[in-house]
Order: C-alpha cells, then sequence, then structure tokens
C-alpha cells in the first residue's frame, strides 16, 4: 500500500516538474522580441499561423470552446504595425477577435474571452514583458518634444504624426473604443494638437485624448489607446 502511494506521489511530482519545464519554455517563446513591420489585415488563423511560425510555438483554435459557448469564430483581423513580444503582438490580436488565451502544456490554446457566462482574462504578464512595460512607462514620461504649430487632423494622422516624431508604436484598442463610443469611429474623430514647446509625450496626448474621453495604456514596448472609462 504505501510502495503505491509513494508511486502515485512521485508520478504526481514529476509530472508537475514536467509541465512547469514546458510553461517556462511556452514563456520563453512568447517573450521572444517581434517586429511587425507591416500592418496585416487576413482571417483570424492566418495571423494565428503567422504568429506560430514567429515563436516557433504551437497555437490552436479551441473550436470546440467556441461550440460550447455559441461564439463565431472571427474571420478578419487587424496586426498593426509595431515593436513588441510575440506576447504582445497575440495579445492586441485576440483582443481585436474578443478572445483570449491559455497555456495548456507546450502549447497556446485561444478561446472565447466569455465562457459558461463568465469574462476571461490574459494570463499575467511573464517578468521579462513587467520590465519591458516599466521600460517603456519610463520612456513615455521623458520624452519631449516641440509641436512647432496647431494641428488639426483625425486622431489617427495626429497619433502617426507622434509616432514618426518619437519613434514610438501606439495601438488602438478598436474593439473596446467601438463598445464605448457605438457607431463613431473614433481613429476618424478630428481632434487638435495644440502648440507647445518641450513638453513631455505624456502630457500631449493626456491632453489629445481627453478631446475623446480616451487615455493612454502602458505596454510591453508600445503604447495602447483605450477608452478613458473602464478596463479595455
Amino acid at each position: 500500500m504505501r510502495t503505491r502511494l509513494t508511486a502515485r506521489l512521485l508520478a504526481f511530482v514529476l509530472l508537475t516538474i514536467m509541465q512547469s519545464a514546458s510553461a517556462q519554455e511556452v514563456q520563453k517563446k512568447l517573450d521572444k522580441q517581434l517586429d511587425v513591420g507591416k500592418q496585416k489585415i487576413a482571417p483570424l488563423p492566418e495571423i494565428i499561423d503567422f504568429l506560430s511560425k514567429q515563436a516557433d510555438l504551437p497555437i490552436e483554435l479551441d473550436l470546440d470552446a467556441f461550440r460550447r459557448n455559441q461564439r463565431e469564430v472571427p474571420n478578419e483581423i487587424r496586426l498593426p504595425r509595431f515593436l513588441t513580444s510575440v506576447d504582445g503582438a497575440l495579445r492586441e490580436t485576440l483582443t481585436m477577435a474578443g478572445c483570449v488565451y491559455e497555456i495548456r502544456g507546450n502549447k497556446i490554446a485561444m478561446i472565447p474571452n466569455i465562457m459558461n457566462g463568465k469574462g476571461l482574462r490574459f494570463p499575467d504578464f511573464s517578468e521579462g514583458n513587467k520590465k519591458r512595460i516599466q521600460d517603456t512607462q519610463a520612456r513615455f514620461d521623458e520624452i519631449k518634444l516641440d509641436i512647432e504649430r496647431e494641428i488639426t487632423a483625425p486622431l489617427l494622422d495626429v497619433i502617426e504624426f507622434l509616432g514618426d516624431r518619437t519613434d514610438v508604436s501606439f495601438v488602438f484598442d478598436r474593439r473596446a473604443l467601438r463598445e464605448a463610443n457605438g457607431s463613431r469611429i473614433v481613429e476618424d474623430v478630428t481632434v487638435k494638437l495644440s502648440k507647445s514647446n518641450g513638453q513631455t509625450l505624456s502630457c500631449i496626448l493626456k491632453s489629445l485624448l481627453k478631446q475623446l474621453d480616451a487615455r493612454i495604456e502602458v505596454a510591453p514596448g508600445y503604447l495602447r489607446i483605450v477608452p478613458a472609462s473602464g478596463s479595455s
């Protein structure tokens, strides 16, 4: 009897160690730096296949989870042009698709962000990505620039202008912004960028996005534009 219990305990310990090792290996691949040099608009399976190859990591759609929760697999998805980790790109892609991911052994499974009536969240950021967020925040707070003249233009154009001037990547949380603003496409709304001297990027964006009830959320290596209230 004791021998049998010892064997079961040993098997459990070995399984736990193997699962932990697999999770660490997956996390290492998720932390890999990824430069999405050109925006990609394609069906979700194509985007997932691209990210899977970039990370050398199996990423699969849990179709059964979608069926059980009466959710359709999203069709066309936009992967923005930005510099981040594979994890960051995956989170942005799935956020727009209304999905999250979970680590299962040595692979990633994509599932709906609501299952059995319960909202699901992404796994916590790794220590590597937490450090990236801290570095991004520090850079965000330090960058200063001059706006030589007042600019009145659609938000997307203004953000692209600021991105070019500061070499900072911006990503719109289009899904959350659309839900917060009804049918209004926030990126197309005309905003005013005031003339200024030596102001921090943080202050400039705060003033700019206040016009649209939006704010900045710092992510690993880039800045997200999200609704001012609530979480994205």
